[in-house]
């Protein structure tokens, strides 16, 4: 005679193994691994009638798991400047890579920490400081979980070192600046601002440089220069120095003494008269 069935007996093989029981006709089985093959096999039982557990022949399934993506993504990282008429600075990389079959979208981490997930293939990481060292693994996935990571790690250039002032002297009508390259530190030198002040303060301010060499009007006194690279990562550090003649008189060493119609020029560390 046939019996009601009480309830079904489900246990599964594979990377993994278990059972579990249920009184409907479906049951969720987690833990299970993602593109591995696992057999299941359910039977009905009848244990209500206080006697020995009847149990049917067992049906069997083997079902392979969608997995996440198999292949790895190729991941790069370049420094984005924006580019700009007197501010082309920037401390943010772009992060990009190349799309993997079979995934939907990708995972963006900096160890722990997810930056990004979604569909597209960059991601713009602002706010890196100049000088460190930044790893960022980028993970293909779909909704069966995390593909391979690709990997890519890299040190952000630090500030442009201080360039060099190779002359600040008076001329007939204001002042001459030639200055040096300074060192790039690893991102290439943009352009080189000067500014001057004198004892009353600010004569003029942060300003891009026309050239390596240039003359500046101003009026009689005596000023300072000050001189900074720019590079995609920002300013660097200033360097100054002060002329030690009056803008607007130009004199000559006769070998004893200053006549009027000199200059005296800066050589790298000290201030030495050059005759003219």
């Amino acid at each position: 005679s046939s019996l009601t069935v009480t309830n079904y007996l489900i246990s599964w093989t594979g990377p993994t193994s278990g059972s579990t029981t249920s009184t409907g006709k479906n049951v969720t089985v987690t833990g299970l691994r993602p593109g591995r093959t696992y057999t299941f096999s359910v039977t009905a039982r009848n244990t209500g009638d206080g006697s020995a557990t009847l149990s049917s022949n067992p049906v069997s399934y083997s079902i392979t798991l969608p997995a996440p993506p198999s292949n790895k993504t190729n991941v790069s990282a370049a420094l984005q400047a924006i580019n700009g008429a007197s501010e082309p600075r920037s401390s943010t990389y772009m992060i990009s890579w190349l799309p993997v079959t079979g995934a939907t979208k990708y995972v963006v981490k900096n160890g722990s920490t997810t930056l990004y997930s979604g569909p597209n293939t960059s991601y713009a990481l602002s706010g890196v400081a100049a000088g460190s060292k930044t790893t960022i693994d980028v993970y293909p996935a779909n909704n069966y979980g995390l593909g391979v990571k690709s990997t890519v790690t890299f040190t952000a250039p630090g500030l442009p070192g201080v360039p060099k002032i190779n002359m600040f002297v008076p001329t007939s009508s204001g002042l001459r600046v030639e200055l040096g390259a300074g060192t790039s530190n690893g991102s290439p030198i943009l352009y080189y601002e000067y500014r001057i002040t004198n004892s009353g303060g600010e004569v003029i301010p942060w300003t891009r440089a026309p050239s390596m060499a240039f003359e500046v009007a101003a009026a009689s006194g005596v000023y300072t220069l000050h001189a900074r690279s720019v590079s995609a990562v920002g300013a660097g550090a200033s360097i100054s120095l002060a002329s030690n003649a009056t803008a607007g008189r130009v004199w000559v060493w006769d070998g004893s003494q200053l006549v009027r119609t000199s200059v005296r020029t800066y050589n790298g560390s000290a201030w030495v008269l050059t005759n003219i």
